[in-house]
């Protein structure tokens, strides 16, 4: 799709997303795929050259009758058929967002349907192909891209400007933001922090006084939770299919294990975490460390007992209880941890580090 309408894959994420958070009715994920319910009719996002010809011939029609609506418009590209792009508006707003032309009777409306209707009868002796652009919709811009000789396209995108800010240090629960963020296509800005940030970028508590992360900028919306930050994207630019709806089956489960992955895995985690990976050999606590090891082992018992009866932890897909569960276990395993891992959590994880979004975030925090 990404090859077809000349754009980056991200922007067909991104654009995808858009559309889900516009209630399409699509499924999904970014890297596995999409479905658009079969009862639903996506509207065309291409005018052949005829349906171009018509509307030139309709706007040139319009123009004609001196009608009040059609005054000059300074700003038409150079060959634009006088006033045409306020016709193409109309036509378009029927095309991306079902109203149909004609339907609010105003006298712009009116001619469209007649200018449709006529220039398919004048093709035939029209004139020759013109090229059209439109006038933009906000929150759309239209692109018109010409395909050769007989065809131009109507090319969707969301604005450009990118509003989410993530700041991100390399094994820390940033990464599971960023894991959402890529699951879900949806543009952001990366600030990398090293780790950890009170000692080695003390600059960084000028943005966050707390001086953890992730930290999350989104407008006026600043916050350090990773995973209340995994909820509010999915709920603000959802739907998606990484939530569960309280309605369907495994909501509990999927509420269990959002947090479980934070409040059960974490605490021991962070042990290994501190004792491990940032203290020397000879200063270790063994019994600490035992510890850790033992409540962890029991904890992991959970998510073992729900992988022997499904391959995620939630609703029978990957959720956000994922995302949770798999960073935890994911860490562990960094920090040596893993080698003992049940063969079903072993699988689980192979499973999640196969994903295209997890492997986009992991390799860009490879690379940060």
């Amino acid at each position: 799709m990404a090859a077809e309408l000349e754009v980056s894959t991200r922007t067909v994420y991104r654009d995808v997303a858009h559309m889900m958070a516009q209630r399409v009715p699509i499924t999904g994920e970014a890297g596995l795929g999409y479905l658009l319910a079969v009862e639903y009719d996506m509207p065309p996002l291409m005018l052949t050259r005829a349906e171009l010809e018509a509307i030139v011939l309709g706007a040139q029609w319009v123009t004609r009758r001196g009608d009040p609506l059609l005054s000059p418009v300074d700003r038409r590209p150079s060959g634009t058929p006088p006033d045409s792009g306020q016709v193409i508006e109309v036509v378009y707003r029927y095309l991306a967002e079902g109203v149909p032309i004609g339907a609010e009777r105003d006298p712009l409306s009116i001619a469209v349907c007649s200018a449709i209707s006529q220039g398919y009868a004048a093709v035939q002796g029209g004139p020759a192909w013109t090229p059209i652009y439109t006038q933009g919709l906000d929150p759309l811009r239209q692109e018109g891209v010409r395909r050769g000789n007989d065809r131009v396209d109507v090319r969707l995108t969301m604005p450009e400007e990118t509003v989410i800010e993530l700041y991100h240090g390399e094994h820390t629960r940033s990464l599971r933001v960023r894991w959402v963020l890529e699951e879900m296509g949806l543009p952001y800005k990366l600030a990398p922090v090293l780790f950890p940030p009170r000692t080695r970028q003390p600059g960084f508590l000028l943005e966050n006084p707390l001086g953890s992360l992730p930290l999350l900028i989104d407008g006026a919306v600043r916050m350090t939770e990773s995973m209340a930050i995994c909820e509010f994207l999915a709920a603000k630019y959802g739907p998606t299919t990484l939530m569960v709806d309280p309605k369907e089956p495994g909501f509990a489960d999927y509420r269990q294990f959002c947090w479980f992955g934070e409040a059960g895995l974490m605490p021991p985690v962070g042990v290994f975490l501190v004792y491990i990976m940032m203290t020397p050999p000879n200063d270790r606590p063994g019994k600490v460390i035992d510890n850790a090891r033992a409540t962890f082992a029991r904890r992991l018992e959970a998510v073992v007992q729900v992988l022997r009866r499904s391959d995620y932890m939630a609703a029978e897909r990957f959720t956000l209880a994922d995302v949770s569960v798999g960073y935890a276990l994911e860490l562990a395993d960094r920090l040596g941890e893993g080698t003992t891992y049940p063969i079903k959590v072993a699988a689980y994880l192979e499973r999640l580090a196969s994903r295209p979004a997890h492997q986009r975030a992991a390799a860009l925090l490879e690379n940060a």
